[in-house]
């Protein structure tokens, strides 16, 4: 685990330095109106020029792409292509607002777009290599990020796009994760969460219209069912002791479904994890802890229904204990990207009683 958490301390370090990302600042935002925008949209001001060369593929290949393990293909962002000089009140106001700024460029539309940076800011681009970022948030309106990149030369802001793909994604991705945290917030059951706080001694947030399913003394299912819809979240918990429990998640995941998800009418019938792909495992930090990531497809043993799931795996060191969240969609014949975004939001508020002890 040390290691684990040393490794992940120097990859964070490395794309820190590359960014001028600090903390999230607060500010007045009362008098903005509130921005707009799709789920996973992303208007992107760039001269139509580099649209259409190395920058844009570059950008498209890296962010507008298929979201990893989904029974169909759904991007991941859209990338809505704005010219700078037809930039209005309206578009400004976009939850993502990214904007592309290189140096080398000759046309009007350059021009325009280093008019939004100060002389002192664009020598610093010219003699520092090392940065090619900058968020602001709330700056047009309220519950916006607006992401620039930049560099000297078209080349190099390629190059920074392609060596830092996977920072860029979760830029965005965190982003959008809690947009989506904040709104179901606002219909949050506390009574239900206090509940399995009583239960278990560990916080997640649940929404409105989302049920207990089933709650015993290691596993709790939660889930909402619509006309067109299924969400369903579950925890599971058991000790920690050995490294080898992280080694074995897959079949970890396989024992919990085949456990505690059988059909009550049908006890032969359970989830399990579809043959024609492989969980996708990732090592990732959260809250700046070791965690892993996991991705798949799920399927009832009898192949009668299927989607997506979205995973985690924490560790909490100090009480022993391991804690498998899963997420997982059932929604035949509609698109299911934002479906999986809304569980892996609730996921993120997941809190063990470790944390909450403040230890």
């Amino acid at each position: 685990m040390k290691i684990y958490n040393l490794l992940l301390a120097l990859f964070a370090i490395t794309f820190i330095s590359c960014s001028d990302e600090g903390p999230k600042k607060t500010k007045d935002t009362s008098l903005l109106a509130p921005a707009n925008g799709e789920i996973g949209e992303i208007v992107t001001v760039i001269d139509s020029t580099q649209w259409e060369g190395t920058l844009g593929r570059a950008l498209r290949s890296n962010l507008q792409i298929p979201m990893e393990a989904m029974p169909q293909d759904e991007l991941l962002f859209e990338l809505r292509k704005v010219n700078p000089l037809k930039l209005n009140n309206v578009l400004k106001k976009a939850t993502n607002l990214l904007y592309i700024i290189t140096l080398d460029g000759k046309t009007s539309q350059n021009r325009a777009l280093r008019k939004l940076v100060t002389e002192d800011a664009l020598q610093k681009i010219y003699t520092d290599s090392t940065r090619f970022i900058k968020i602001s948030r709330d700056q047009f309106a309220k519950g916006q990020m607006v992401v620039f990149l930049f560099a000297r030369d078209t080349e190099l802001l390629v190059r920074k796009i392609e060596e830092n793909a996977k920072y860029l994604r979760s830029v965005f991705g965190n982003e959008e994760r809690d947009r989506i945290l904040g709104r179901l917030k606002a219909g949050r059951q506390t009574a239900v969460e206090k509940q399995l706080f009583d239960d278990h001694g560990y916080r997640v947030m649940i929404p409105f219209g989302y049920d207990i399913a089933k709650g015993l003394n290691n596993f709790t299912w939660i889930r909402q069912l619509d006309v067109q819809a299924e969400k369903n979240i579950f925890i599971y918990e058991e000790d920690f002791d050995t490294q080898y429990q992280l080694d074995r998640i897959a079949d970890l995941r396989e024992e919990i479904t085949s456990t505690y998800l059988r059909d009550s009418e049908k006890p032969q019938l359970f989830i399990t994890q579809q043959s024609a792909l492989e969980m996708i495992t990732d090592t990732i930090t959260v809250r700046g802890k070791f965690a892993l990531r996991n991705k798949g497809l799920w399927k009832v043993s009898d192949s009668s229904a299927g989607g997506p799931y979205l995973s985690y795996v924490i560790v909490d060191e100090q009480r022993r204990k391991l804690y498998y969240l899963e997420g997982y969609v059932y929604s035949p014949g509609y698109d299911k990207k934002n479906l999986i975004r809304e569980v892996d939001a609730i996921l993120s508020s997941f809190r063990t009683p470790s944390e909450l002890a403040g230890q």
